[in-house]
């Protein structure tokens, strides 16, 4: 830098300003992106070095030329309305124009008013074509993957109608096959039939359903029913297979908790009859208990639990992370003992977590397990609880008193209708 004194005090005068056009150190010239100056009519007035390589020419070669003569001609009226509500509102735009020519790139556009000059604007340019092509690129593979999820869903369901025909008839002809005069041998022959069919009919309907999950094709039904009785349902089917191992099957209602609800009734038994059918699958002595509870609820919404505990083999906390992974089961000796594919949980958290509610599981290996399914779910215009005096529905003005309903006949199962520790009532 070159010092220039004066004679009256030795006073270093400030360094010469550089030209604005043209200078290697000029801000304006070395900016990362493409800066544009343009008159009210679109006409460039200056360009830098960056926006001639992004329009493809020289940045003086862009002066006096309009804007529009680089940009493709479908976008020309975009450029206009935006040109035009920066000079009404002066506030800041932006959007996406398309150069043309041999190369068309996209550019991303943001226009700022100059204050000075009525009508004209400072743009900033940035050329987004990778952007751009990779947004294309993941949009057709989005495409793509919808339309093989398609294919996949139209397949399973094809396959659910073309395989069920057949295996329904197997299943009933097996059915009645044992109302006939069987010998032994003929009697143990059927019940393998009958059950292989039932066995592949809900794998063809697991199958299904985990499409439709996965596809986000599944749509869920709501309309008014009653959990008290849709858990006892489910008592009573899974208590017969229970019943030939000596384990006691357990319904705990809390009283206090409402029996109407809004929701899907038939996903809603899928989900606990999975749950409970697998508690007494892995349960060879002791008990299964579903037990429903309810939460503070708000507007007209009730949140609620309803739990499977059971005494069986439980699950190691390695396995605790994995249980609900599509095909996973607790060890690979699990499916040659016990059956089934490792879709049924699977198809439950998913189903649980597309009516909004979350299902979890507490185990340790030896100890049994308990599994919670926990959802807000509307409660019917008809709801009410359980009487005190009779055991049924009541309306919202009962005492909410807790209640023992009287239990079934057959001595291992047991039905409880109240919020106490299941284990706490009288056996008959």
């Amino acid at each position: 830098m070159r010092r220039q004194s004066s004679t009256g005090g030795g006073d270093i005068a400030p360094p010469a300003q550089p030209a604005i056009d043209g200078e290697a150190g000029d801000p304006y010239e070395t900016a990362p992106a493409g800066l544009l100056m343009l008159d009210a009519d679109g006409v460039i007035l200056r360009a830098n070095r960056m926006a001639g390589a992004i329009l493809g020419d020289q940045p003086t070669d862009l002066v006096g030329r309009s804007l529009l003569s680089f940009i493709k001609v479908d976008g020309h009226e975009l450029f206009r309305l935006h040109h035009r509500a920066l000079a009404r509102t002066g506030c800041r735009q932006e959007f996406y124009l398309q150069r043309g020519g041999p190369d068309p790139r996209h550019l991303l556009v943001t226009s700022m008013a100059v204050t000075d000059r009525p009508g004209a604007a400072h743009l900033a340019i940035s050329d987004v074509t990778a952007i751009k092509t990779l947004e294309q690129r993941l949009l057709q593979l989005n495409e793509a993957e919808r339309a093989a999820n398609d294919a996949k869903t139209r397949l399973l369901a094809t396959m659910n109608h073309e395989i069920r025909t057949p295996l329904s008839a197997i299943a009933t002809l097996g059915d009645i096959m044992t109302r006939t005069p069987l010998n032994a041998r003929q009697a143990e022959l059927v019940g393998v039939l009958r059950k292989s069919a039932e066995c592949m009919l809900t794998i063809v309907g697991d199958m299904l359903d985990l499409a439709k999950l996965e596809s986000g094709r599944l749509v869920l039904e709501s309309a008014p029913f009653d959990l008290f009785e849709l858990l006892e349902e489910v008592r009573q089917i899974v208590a017969v297979a229970a019943s030939e191992k000596g384990v006691y099957v357990w319904l705990d209602y809390d009283s206090r908790l409402p029996q109407m609800f809004m929701g899907d009734v038939g996903r809603l038994r899928q989900i606990f009859l999975n749950l409970a059918g697998n508690a007494v699958k892995f349960t060879a002595s002791g008990s299964v208990v579903i037990r429903a509870a309810g939460l503070p609820s708000t507007d007209g919404r009730k949140a609620l639990t309803v739990e499977v505990i059971d005494t069986g083999i439980g699950i190691s906390q390695e396995m605790c992370a994995r249980i609900f992974d599509s095909y996973v089961q607790a060890e690979t000796s699990t499916t040659r003992k016990f059956g089934g594919t490792g879709l049924g949980l699977a198809i439950c958290k998913q189903l649980t977590e597309h009516m909004g509610g979350r299902l979890s599981v507490v185990s340790e290996l030896g100890r049994g397990s308990v599994f919670t399914v926990s959802l807000v779910m509307p409660v019917s215009v008809s709801a009410g609880r359980l009487d005190p005096s009779s055991g049924h529905l009541s309306p919202e003005t009962g005492s909410g008193e807790p209640v023992r309903t009287p239990p079934p006949r057959r001595p291992n199962l047991h039905l409880v209708a109240n919020n106490e520790p299941a284990g706490h009532g009288d056996w008959q």
